[in-house]
């Protein structure tokens, strides 16, 4: 990467729910990378996105999510890079610019911490393109950009929790993965 700016920290999946695909943190990394690369991000754009994150004092935590880090399909299946942004006061970032193939969420940290510790079955709207489930993006593989005690915190957390709610979890998962290859699917046919 750059000297200013460490290497993102690969966080290994919960192995009660998700299998290891056998990549190394560094491979991750590699292609999460290369994979920003292909949708047209010069790497020092790249750097510049990471640097921000990582030295911004708003941010909690960040972290990359989803079939980028954890690919059950081909390279050139992986629509975009999921991005989780938890930020301590304000919930957008207005200085950065959304990189070609990236799909950024921002989420409060206090909003995260209300919806773990009330226990709404980690569901959430803000996720309903990808993963709906906190628990099953904080269950499998993730990138951190910006690493903290207190993500260290809602990994445990949801680990913890993830065993009450996994089945359906799990489901709304494969469910989500499942629309997201018959959309595509009927949109080739169309053509």
């Amino acid at each position: 990467m750059g000297a200013d700016y460490p290497e993102p920290v690969f966080i290994e999946p919960d192995y009660r729910f998700f299998v290891d695909e056998g990549r190394t943190p560094k491979e991750t990394i590699e292609f999460v990378l290369k994979l920003l690369e292909k949708f047209g991000n010069d790497s020092r754009n790249i750097l510049d996105f990471m640097n921000g994150v990582y030295k911004s004092h708003d941010v909690v935590f960040a972290l990359i999510y989803g079939s980028a880090v954890n690919p059950n399909s081909a390279p050139s299946e992986i629509e975009d890079v999921d991005i989780l942004i938890a930020t301590r006061d304000r919930k957008f970032v207005y200085q950065w610019v959304q990189h070609k193939g990236t799909e950024i969420r921002y989420l409060l940290l206090s909003e995260l911490i209300n919806y773990l510790t009330v226990e709404k079955r980690f569901f959430l709207p803000v996720f309903t393109k990808e993963y709906n489930a906190i628990g099953g993006i904080f269950a499998n593989g993730l990138l951190a950009i910006k690493f903290s005690k207190e993500l260290e915190d809602v990994i445990y957390s949801v680990r913890q929790n993830f065993q009450k709610i996994h089945v359906k979890a799990l489901s709304q998962i494969v469910e989500n993965d499942c629309k997201k290859r018959i959309e595509k699917a009927l949109l080739l046919l169309r053509k």
